[in-house]
C-alpha cells in the first residue's frame, strides 16, 4: 500500500547534505533542498567536495558529498540571509510565505 510518489518531481528537504538530503538521492527522488543558517556553510560543504589532504576519511566524505550532488539537483537556503519582514514573513524574491497565525 501507501502513497504513490512521482520520484522525478518529489524534493528532499532537510539540513543535512549527506543525511537527509542523501537519503532522497538513494530513493530516487529528483532534488534536493538544502536547508542552511549562513552562505559559508554551503561554501564549507563545497569546500569538502575537495580534500586538502590524503586522508581516509576525508577523501571518502569527499566521494560522498560528490555523490549526493551529482545524484540529484540541489539547492540551498541560508536562512540567515533570507529577507523577513518583521512580522517574520519571509521573502523569497516576488513570492513569500504566509501571514504566520
Amino acid at each position: 500500500m501507501g502513497l504513490k510518489v512521482n520520484k522525478k518531481r518529489a524534493v528532499a528537504v532537510g539540513d543535512s547534505i549527506k543525511g537527509d538530503v542523501g537519503s532522497g538521492v538513494k530513493a530516487g527522488l529528483g532534488s534536493g533542498l538544502l536547508v542552511t543558517e549562513t552562505s559559508e556553510d554551503v561554501q564549507t560543504i563545497l569546500d569538502r567536495t575537495k580534500p586538502k589532504t590524503q586522508n581516509v576519511e576525508d577523501l571518502k566524505d569527499a566521494e560522498e558529498l560528490k555523490s549526493v550532488l551529482r545524484g540529484t539537483a540541489v539547492e540551498a537556503i541560508p536562512t540567515k540571509e533570507v529577507k523577513q519582514s518583521k512580522a517574520g514573513i519571509f521573502h523569497f524574491g516576488k513570492k513569500s510565505s504566509n501571514k504566520p497565525e
